[in-house]
């Protein structure tokens, strides 16, 4: 197999996601996660102008690159209005985004590690 489907991803991603809320100890922050992919074109060209200057573009990554994949796990609702109350971000908000720049480390070495074993080029 040398390919893996969108639908596959998504479904992998939800799955992943849905098994870490488990593990933790706050039975998770997060709403089922979005993930889209995009062939690398010229839209990226962009991304300095509207991002910032030293963004990188995909083929600065990987200069074989054809195509990306970007995901997106949202906070659940009770954790987003909670964290609008007071001048200060809540408590929980500061735990949820230490687990959650954790966890996206986790979550994209397991996307990569379900291409290598489709044997997917990464």
């Amino acid at each position: 197999m040398d390919k893996v489907y969108i639908e596959d991803l998504r479904f992998f991603t939800e799955e992943y996601v849905s098994a870490e809320q488990i593990k933790l100890e706050s039975g998770g922050w997060w709403q089922p996660p979005l993930l889209s992919s995009a062939p690398i074109d010229q839209r990226f060209d962009i991304l300095p102008q509207i991002a910032a200057g030293d963004h990188l573009l995909p083929r600065d990554l990987l200069q074989t690159a054809q195509s990306v994949v970007v995901f997106f796990i949202p906070f659940e609702s009770k954790l987003v209005k909670e964290n609008k109350e007071g001048d200060r971000p809540c408590r929980d908000w500061g735990v949820a985004y230490v687990e959650t720049n954790d966890f996206i480390g986790r979550l994209s070495q397991a996307i990569a590690d379900l291409f290598e074993r489709a044997n997917a080029r990464v």
